[in-house]
């Protein structure tokens, strides 16, 4: 092999460790992607079990994502009653009705005002 062969053979390695390294190194800054989001679920809104019965988030009017929803209703009591439930701004007081998983398809809603935000029943 000429030296030029050589050369240019060192330069393509080098451009290779340099993409595997950079690709590398990006998965370990961000971790891997949670399986629901992978398997589309972040896209219409985030599944749950609640009380046995698979559940999704629907935001409405909130503004709150899937995951500031969770840490809203991490505390769902056992039993159908209204409740109180306060977010990440202690101003903000979410009241919350919990339905049961008996009743129909809506399992939990709460509200803020002119905000809402719902956890029906999975349809799969």
């Amino acid at each position: 092999m000429s030296l030029e062969g050589n050369v240019r053979l060192m330069s393509h390695r080098r451009v290779f460790s340099l993409v595997t390294a950079g690709i590398a190194s990006s998965v370990l800054l961000t971790g891997c992607p949670d399986p629901r989001e992978v398997a589309g679920v972040g896209l219409s809104g985030c599944q749950q079990e609640i009380s046995g019965v698979t559940a999704v988030n629907r935001p409405e009017t909130s503004r709150l994502s899937c995951a500031d929803i969770n840490n809203l209703v991490s505390a769902i009591p056992s039993e159908p009653e209204n409740y109180l439930s306060r977010g990440d701004s202690p101003r903000l007081l979410w009241k919350c009705s919990y339905y049961g998983t008996e009743q129909g398809s809506v399992l939990l809603r709460c509200e803020n005002g002119e905000r809402h935000f719902s956890i029906v029943k999975s349809a799969d």
